[in-house]
């Protein structure tokens, strides 16, 4: 079964300073453009911008990006979403969201499984299982460890 995802940006700023995505200011999905599809599609940058180099996730993050989202997850769906391990600008935005994404998620069911499917422009890409949903994740961290990005959408077919 499907849901539709009204907020299937749960909630995505960046601290540019911390996460190497140069910004002036937070901003939402648009500092990931076309983070869910292959960036080759997407159009190229300008000369004067370089993009971020490209890295395989070792074994550690992997391990990190799923033992954060499956915390992250299990928070919302709870209804006690711990907001100490997003950054500031982020769990601002998370708050405002919460109750919407949690109740969301619960109609997902329980959660069945995660695994890192590679990298997305610094984040990494994660394939997660529902019970009724499957869904696509992306989720970076800052300097300090602090989740920096999040964002989520049903698994394409």
């Amino acid at each position: 079964m499907k849901f539709p995802i009204a907020t299937a940006v749960a909630a995505l700023t960046m601290a540019a300073a911390t996460t190497g995505f140069a910004q002036s200011q937070p901003s939402a999905a648009a500092t990931l453009p076309d983070a869910f599809d292959n960036p080759a599609s997407s159009a190229a940058a300008p000369p004067t911008q370089t993009a971020p180099a490209a890295r395989t996730p070792s074994a550690t993050d992997s391990r990190r990006s799923i033992a954060a989202l499956r915390t992250v997850i299990a928070g919302f769906q709870s209804g006690n979403v711990d907001y100490d391990l997003f950054t500031e600008d982020l769990a601002s935005q998370v708050r405002e969201q919460a109750d919407t994404i949690g109740s969301l998620l619960n109609q997902f069911g329980p959660l069945q499984g995660a695994r890192v499917l590679g990298q997305e422009q610094g984040a990494d890409k994660l394939d997660v299982s529902f019970e009724k949903q499957k869904t696509e994740w992306l989720i970076a961290f800052n300097e300090d460890g602090k989740i920096a990005v999040l964002l989520f959408r049903p698994a394409e077919d």
